[in-house]
Formats: C-alpha cells, sequence, structure tokens
C-alpha cells in the first residue's frame, strides 16, 4: 500500500511539476509579447507605469480599497533571472518528459 501511494505521490508530482513548467513559459512568453507590444506603440517604462498607476487608483476610488496596488518596478537582474528561469524549465521540461 505504502508503495502505490508512494508511486501514485511521484506521478502527480510529476504532473505537477509539468504544469508548472508549463505555465512558466507561458508567462515568459506572455511578458516578452507584452513588451513587443508596448514597444511597437512607443510607450516608456514611465509612461507605462504612469497608466498602470493612475488604473489602480481608479479601481481603489470605484472599490473601496480592493484593487491590488501597483506591481514593483522590474530591474535588470529580474529579467536575467527570467531568462534563467526559461532556460531551466526548458531543460527540466525535457526530463519531466523523458521520465514519463
Amino acid at each position: 500500500l505504502n508503495e502505490r501511494t508512494y508511486a501514485g505521490a511521484q506521478e502527480r508530482s510529476t504532473r505537477v511539476k509539468s504544469l508548472i513548467t508549463e505555465m512558466r513559459m507561458d508567462l515568459m512568453s506572455l511578458r516578452s509579447r507584452l513588451d513587443d507590444e508596448v514597444r511597437e506603440l512607443g510607450i516608456t517604462g514611465d509612461q507605462a507605469e504612469a497608466i498602470l498607476t493612475s488604473f489602480y487608483r481608479s479601481l481603489d476610488s470605484q472599490h473601496s480599497g480592493e484593487a491590488s496596488p501597483p506591481k514593483r518596478q522590474r530591474r535588470a537582474q529580474d529579467d536575467l533571472d527570467d531568462d534563467e528561469e526559461m532556460a531551466s524549465a526548458q531543460a527540466g521540461s525535457t526530463d519531466v518528459a523523458s521520465d514519463s
């Protein structure tokens, strides 16, 4: 019974890791596409931050504090971390696929 439970938990763990990897890659792809779109529109980082701040403040006034606060500004290191995550995620996804 313990071996079957362990094997089932391992299988679920592998599936969850695969889904997490896929979601991270989707998120990074969406971020990249959004960055491209914003650049094509000619919106600078400062302008984008002002637009978001204005939006969140309007939500805040409409919903009495229920709106999420503006996100912190990203640093260059975050971009490097994302690149490293994508590389490790791609390597990990091939490992997960080979384990199945």
